[in-house]
């Protein structure tokens, strides 16, 4: 964890305003990416299709430029995000990169 030990570790450094509605992506001077969940217009983080397609593209546009790691956080209260979601974002988020890096090298 010392590699973290400068963060404000409850949401990373401060997110500028985006192209996402749902999300907040930012990268610190590591290269680590930072990304806020905070569903607009909602007391709670809930999932739906929508959130679901946007989190695909947040996930693209990290694909193009990828992060050294991926921080993923509610912005809101963390009771809002019950253990399943968390376990959704995580899968969705990690199959593409765990297949790429499973494939044996080429010749």
């Amino acid at each position: 964890m010392d590699v973290l030990s400068d963060r404000v570790l409850a949401l990373g450094p401060a997110p500028a305003a985006g192209p996402f509605r749902h999300f907040k992506l930012t990268r610190d001077d590591d290269g680590i990416a930072w990304l806020l969940f905070d569903r607009e217009g909602a007391s709670t983080n809930t999932l739906s299709a929508e959130v679901m397609d946007e989190f695909d593209s947040v996930l693209a546009a990290l694909e193009s430029e990828r992060p050294s790691g991926l921080v993923i956080r509610s912005a809101k209260n963390p009771a809002s995000l019950p253990a399943p979601m968390s376990t959704s974002f995580a899968a969705r988020a990690i199959r593409p990169w765990s297949r790429q890096r499973s494939r044996a090298p080429t010749r």
